[in-house]
């Protein structure tokens, strides 16, 4: 439905302002082994958990039903589907909320969350209306200006950062420096455009130049 958005890479801060989950939910999942991001965990201090389209959509449908289910419930609707060859149940599979129940549709049959061997209805369940808002709220995180460089007390240890997907301009300017060129670095991280990396290099020039003059 969104082929322009099914490719990209997502941070964990986008993630976060996409699905509404915390950091803390983000971490646990990862941690824990429930919604892995598919893309790259964090391996320690300055790297990044990066999500995939599909890892986005999981996350949205589980920040959902997390107000109808609960945790180690869903955990067992995801086992369920896994056991069925589902990679990634939550992105695959149909669900919908309704009168303070779950109810997905597999193999042509809706049933409900809490008993997922059970059949109840039959019937359709769109995710739709799941990829309608995620369409729109990654339209408005889009809506930035390319290539302004920020600082904020306690983001990124209070690095200059490229606004928006706040990628440090210092790690922008060592990849380059290793020899990686725009595209490379646009690889690793989809969210930035070419002004973001010419802004990033630009700064980065300015600093260390004035440094080594003082």
């Amino acid at each position: 439905m969104f082929p322009s958005a099914t490719y990209r890479v997502f941070s964990s801060r986008s993630v976060r302002a996409l699905t509404r989950l915390t950091a803390r939910q983000l971490q646990y999942w990862d941690e824990t082994g429930f919604l892995k991001p598919t893309i790259a965990t964090r391996k320690g201090r300055g790297t990044l958990r990066l999500y995939s389209f599909q890892d986005l959509v999981a996350l949205k449908v589980a920040a959902e039903l997390r107000g109808t289910l609960p945790l180690q419930t869903l955990r067992r609707v995801v086992a369920y589907f896994q056991k069925l060859d589902y990679t990634s149940p939550l992105a695959q599979v149909h669900f919908c909320l309704g009168r303070g129940k779950v109810y997905f549709r597999e193999a042509g049959v809706t049933r409900e969350a809490h008993r997922p061997e059970q059949s109840l209805i039959e019937g359709t369940v769109p995710i739709r209306e799941v990829l309608a808002e995620l369409g729109s709220q990654i339209d408005r995180l889009d809506a930035r200006t390319p290539g302004r460089i920020e600082r904020r007390r306690g983001v990124m240890s209070g690095k200059r950062v490229i606004a928006g997907p706040r990628i440090p301009t210092a790690q922008i300017w060592s990849q380059v420096k290793e020899g990686l060129d725009a595209d490379d670095v646009r690889k690793g991280y989809p969210g930035l455009t070419r002004k973001d990396i010419d802004a990033a290099l630009a700064f980065e020039k300015r600093t260390r130049a004035s440094r080594r003059s003082a």
